[in-house]
């Protein structure tokens, strides 16, 4: 009787430690997606049609999406 007492205790503290781990695991993963991604250039096209990379810190505003038309008279051609 003993033995399946400690085997059923045992069992449930292996799935408890599994659950600690995987929680601690997407926590983690979470954390450092968000990180990651904070830090990363975003890339811009300039008034010529050239592609540059800035760094999200020069931002002031979120600002808003232009339209298909408004781009293209945006645009200056090179002559």
């Amino acid at each position: 009787m003993k033995v399946a007492k400690d085997r059923i205790k045992n069992g449930r503290r292996r799935l408890f430690y599994w659950a600690a781990g995987m929680l601690s695991t997407l926590v983690f993963w979470r954390v450092y997606k968000k990180v990651k991604k904070e830090n990363e250039p975003v890339r811009m096209l300039t008034e010529d049609g050239q592609l540059v990379e800035v760094d999200p810190r020069y931002f002031t505003s979120k600002g808003r999406k232009i339209k298909a038309n408004e781009l293209h008279t945006w645009i200056k051609r090179k002559k």
